[in-house]
């Protein structure tokens, strides 16, 4: 038998931590700040009034910065809170990126303050991963916690924007030439690296 997607996964998910591995501190604060201004930039965020990201673990991207300015922007902030056992996301409000927080399974901070927001009234949600292609598909680290919070969010026809817009944020590192796909894999709509913004072309 052939190598499966989910073969393919496996292999590409080590690749992606020895990049991220090589990546020093210092090129990685530098590149997130980046990342943040050309996420801010777009009309994707000028245009959303409420915005889901995450607190990052040590290699991912900081996208705190993002998180901070739409506070100051009147926005409304949300993080994820997780059920670890049924692998479920919910979007909490925030009022600060300082926390406070509570720091759960692998490293993840996770909101303490019961503020649940509908995951449908979110505009633009902040994607993080392992590595991503320029189709706008995602590796993640294997639970499936955000390709499910993503497809949940069914199109509704008549409605417009129909869904949140979600963004991928990685560095150019991250990026490969095809990310393996599965069915139940969710499409991101665009991503955003320290050198450009693509769009991927999946529909809003």
């Amino acid at each position: 038998m052939g190598e499966t997607a989910a073969d393919r996964k496996r292999r590409m998910r080590l690749e992606a931590k020895r990049r991220l591995a090589s990546l020093d501190a210092a090129f990685r604060a530098r590149a997130s700040a980046t990342i943040c201004r050309n996420v801010a930039s777009t009309d994707l965020y000028q245009s959303a009034r409420s915005i889901m990201l995450y607190i990052p673990i040590p290699e991912e991207v900081d996208v705190r910065a993002i998180g901070e300015e739409a506070l100051l922007d009147g926005k409304t902030v949300c993080l994820p809170r997780v059920n670890w056992d049924a692998t479920e996301m919910t979007p909490w409000a925030v009022d600060s990126m300082e926390g406070p927080f509570e720091v759960r399974r692998h490293g993840i901070s996770e909101p303490v303050h019961p503020r649940p927001v509908a995951a449908d009234a979110l505009d633009l949600i902040i994607v993080p991963g392992l590595a991503f292609d320029e189709r706008g598909h995602r590796l993640g680290r294997g639970a499936g916690f955000y390709d499910k919070f993503l497809s949940r969010l069914a199109t509704t026809p008549g409605v417009l924007p129909p869904r949140p817009v979600a963004v991928g944020v990685c560095y150019e590192a991250q990026m490969v030439a095809e990310v393996p796909v599965e069915p139940h894999d969710a499409p991101l709509h665009a991503l955003a690296t320290e050198q450009r913004l693509l769009i991927t072309g999946n529909p809003l």
